[in-house]
């Protein structure tokens, strides 16, 4: 690879600490992002902060990047969402599904017994998809850039 490709990686894993459950997502433009980055000579570092933010690297025509999907039919990422994260939240993207297995999220140090029935999860995520929905349009109305 050459130097200076990203690598983007499409699907992963979002536990939800307060409902405890967990959604397989798709969500390509995320935070999880790599540099291949040349360490031999005395340039410094760039990874992907020379960039400004990652929301916005895959449409800079300067930006070679490769879109990774899963290995081994498993997600390559996972982030546990809670009260406390800035940004991290419903993503809104179609093909979502509920983890029914608590073994996948072993897999990322996750060790939680995960509420699986299909009610609970619903009755927990509508509500919190419905919210993060609204903010996110009043967000785009008041002139909110993601990652600031």
């Amino acid at each position: 690879m050459r130097d200076g490709t990203f690598f983007f990686y499409k699907w992963g894993v979002q536990y939800y600490l307060k409902g405890n459950y967990a959604l397989w997502i798709c969500f390509p433009d995320n935070h999880f992002v790599s540099r291949v980055e040349d360490f031999t000579g005395a340039s410094r570092p760039k990874t992907v902060y020379e960039f400004g933010t990652h929301y916005y690297l895959r449409r800079m025509n300067v930006v070679r990047s490769v879109v990774l999907d899963v290995a081994d039919g498993i997600p390559l990422w996972a982030e546990v969402v809670h009260d406390r994260n800035v940004d991290n939240d419903v993503k809104m993207r179609p093909g979502f599904r509920f983890v029914r297995d608590a073994d996948l999220l072993y897999r990322f140090g996750v060790h939680r017994k995960l509420d699986v029935g299909y009610w609970h999860c619903r009755w927990r995520f509508l509500p919190h998809a419905f919210a993060q929905f609204v903010r996110r349009i009043w967000w785009k109305l008041t002139g909110h850039r993601m990652g600031q």
